[in-house]
């Protein structure tokens, strides 16, 4: 009879463990993990989200066999910090080296400070072999490159590839040596597509499960693209450069499928922030484009494909935002996000999988350059906050949107709501004060509430946005749930910059073009002519008009 009950008791376990193993939708092995990082590629750069000259046929399948999200953010308006954000899985202001709020030029100090830890890392701990594949712009110098962030290995450039900046030209990274000065710029897509491919058949040959990052450097100016391309799209060079884009992500796919590990991996392309004000039309119909916290600037193409677990032809509307992929691969692999630290994401796993939502929709974006006419100098803070289909933008004494009636921004519904204004702001303000507050002892996210008292609460001890939700529904945030009180007494009212007068950016504009004048160099145009003491240039003729 006891052996009876073990068996019978070990069959209940048995069948346990396959209930929960079906209801996760994910395999024992672990997946292997591609993400695709495009450079400057606008919400409507793909034909799939409505470009009308650019073919992106294999993207275009991509979506049809998985998802596409249509309110995808990036976590920054510019480079840098958006890469910081999806490697660290945290907003740019929590990092230690203030780099990170903005792009870092070629001839620049600063990088991604070796305490942080990466979605890398965390991989690399579960036995994954991990590689970057592209543009890495988190630090120029060894003690700030991939391989100090959990990378195996790393094939690609350390910037934007301005060959001014370079005395020899830009150069072309193996790991920390230089492997080829200057890079052939031409052929640098199809260079990142035959080293990726390698990278997937090494992992395979290993017998291990893999984490490639692919941070193409196109269709970010300069513009290049390979023979075979060049001239062959209707959308003009930008076209060229993002429809052999498209064709790299068929190469890797057919890999996938070749090697017959099509069904046990998950594969992700977006982009790190809006297109440039070059290819305005790329945004639309979203207003602005990149280093500006408005959609043109932020919101990006994000398409995530796995056969057998994504279901096809689905198209998200709910909003996640690129700090959300670091715990969604935690989950898929069998991790755990840092314990130490605030983290900003959320796991977004039952999204792709259809069987569930993100737990909130919460999210923040940074940094304004003046080249958007919205501010004098350039803003490296936090500037905006969405909340569902509302909007707060900390601009022209604050701004408010509904971006489901409203997608381009046109109308501010500031006057005609002022209590989901004041909410919104409200909660701008205690998320983007907390920041300075964490870590704390017994507070790691820095939001007032004791980490066991969260704990016990079903919060999350690290993330900071719970303290401004309603948890169970009455009516009560938790964090007042805690205090008694709506907001800590640390958090203080901001002032929302104030407009500034068209003309002032019309005459700077001039001032502008009049000092580019004297970088020209003969074969060059554009951003690529820049040296830095072109740039001092600009600058000090700017610097001191007023509006």
């Amino acid at each position: 009879m006891l052996k009876l009950n073990r068996f019978l008791f070990f069959r209940f376990c048995l069948m346990i463990v396959l209930v929960l193993n079906a209801a996760s939708g994910f395999a024992a092995e672990k997946p292997n993990i591609i993400f695709i990082f495009a450079d400057d590629l606008g919400y409507n750069h793909l034909s799939s989200y409505g470009a009308p000259k650019i073919k992106t046929p294999v993207l275009d399948q991509m979506a049809a066999e998985g998802i596409r999200f249509t309110n995808f953010y990036a976590a920054a308006s510019v480079c840098t910090p958006s890469r910081y954000a999806l490697l660290t899985g945290r907003y740019p202001h929590r990092a230690k080296d203030r780099a990170m709020l903005r792009w870092i030029e070629p001839y620049e100090t600063g990088g991604m400070s070796d305490s942080e830890i990466t979605v890398a890392e965390k991989l690399q701990e579960l036995g994954y072999a991990t590689a970057v594949i592209g543009k890495w712009h988190l630090g120029d110098s060894e003690k700030y490159f991939p391989m100090k962030h959990g990378f195996d290995y790393w094939w690609g450039l350390a910037n934007n590839p301005y060959h001014q900046a370079y005395d020899k030209g830009v150069p072309m990274y193996e790991n920390n040596t230089i492997a080829i000065q200057p890079a052939d710029l031409a052929r640098l897509t199809r260079s990142y597509t035959e080293k990726a491919i390698g990278f997937i058949e090494q992992s395979v040959a290993a017998d291990k499960p893999f984490f490639l990052y692919l941070p193409h450097t196109y269709p970010h100016g300069p513009l290049h693209c390979s023979p075979e391309f060049c001239g062959t799209s209707a959308g003009g060079l930008i076209g060229d450069a993002i429809e052999e884009i498209d064709w790299s992500t068929g190469q890797i796919l057919a890999k996938l499928k070749e090697l017959r590990i099509d069904s046990n991996t998950l594969v992700i392309f977006t982009s790190d922030n809006g297109p440039s004000p070059r290819q305005s039309n790329g945004a639309y119909p979203l207003r602005n484009v990149k280093a500006s916290v408005y959609e043109g600037g932020i919101r990006v193409p994000a398409i995530a494909r796995w056969p057998g677990k994504i279901k096809g032809k689905r198209v998200e509307s709910s909003p996640a935002i690129m700090l959300d992929w670091f715990p969604t691969f935690m989950t898929v692999a069998g991790g755990e996000m840092p314990t130490d630290r605030p983290h900003d994401g959320r796991d977004i796993s039952a999204v792709l999988l259809g069987t569930g939502a993100r737990a909130d929709s919460q999210f923040y974006a940074n940094y304004i350059d003046p080249w958007t006419d919205d501010v004098l100098l350039p803003v490296y803070e936090i500037m905006e906050h969405r909340s569902g289909v509302w909007k707060y933008v900390a601009l022209n004494d604050g701004e408010l949107y509904n971006l489901e009636a409203d997608i381009s921004e046109t109308t501010n519904l500031k006057d005609a709501h002022p209590k989901i204004y004041s909410r919104l702001k409200n909660e701008y303000d205690f998320f983007t004060q907390s920041i300075a507050n964490a870590p704390a002892p017994s507070d790691i996210d820095g939001d007032g509430m004791p980490d066991n008292w969260e704990v016990a609460n079903g919060l999350d001890p690290t993330y900071t946005i719970d303290a401004y939700l309603d948890p169970d529904g009455n009516g009560k945030t938790a964090y007042e749930e805690y205090a008694g009180s709506a907001m800590p007494k640390w958090v203080t009212v901001s002032t929302p910059l104030i407009p500034v007068a068209p003309e002032y950016f019309e005459r700077r504009r001039e001032l502008q073009q009049e000092a580019m004048s004297t970088c020209s160099v003969k074969g060059c145009a554009g951003k690529s002519c820049f040296t830095k003491e072109c740039y001092q240039r600009i600058m000090d003729r700017i610097k001191d008009f007023k509006p």
